[in-house]
C-alpha cells in the first residue's frame, strides 16, 4: 500500500507493508527494495528516506518524485530515449 504524504514543503511516499505480521520472506524482500533504493542516486529514482517498524508491520520513507508509474508508461521509446533512462 502507497500512500503520499507531506511535511512542510516537501512531500514523501509512504509504503507499507500490507500484512500485519509479515513472514520472513516478505520481510526480506521489503528490506532488500530499501537497500536497493539506497544505492541509486538518480533524479528518476526515489530516495529513500527511512526504514522503519511500524505496529506490526514496515514502512518505507521515500522522496516524491512525481513520477510517472511504469504501469502507466506505454509509449514506445526510441533508442536515445532508452538510452538516456538506462544511463540514468
Amino acid at each position: 500500500i502507497v500512500y503520499r504524504a507531506s511535511k512542510e514543503k516537501s512531500t514523501f511516499l509512504l509504503k507499507y507493508l500490507k500484512f500485519d505480521y509479515p513472514s520472513v520472506s516478505q520481510v526480506q524482500n521489503f528490506q532488500k527494495e530499501s537497500q536497493i533504493l539506497a544505492i541509486f542516486n538518480s533524479q528518476y529514482i526515489p530516495k529513500m528516506i527511512q526504514y522503519l517498524e511500524y505496529n506490526t508491520s514496515y514502512l518505507l520513507v521515500t522522496e516524491d518524485v512525481r513520477g510517472i508509474s511504469l504501469d502507466k508508461f506505454t509509449l514506445p521509446l526510441d533508442t536515445n530515449e532508452f538510452l538516456e533512462i538506462a544511463i540514468n
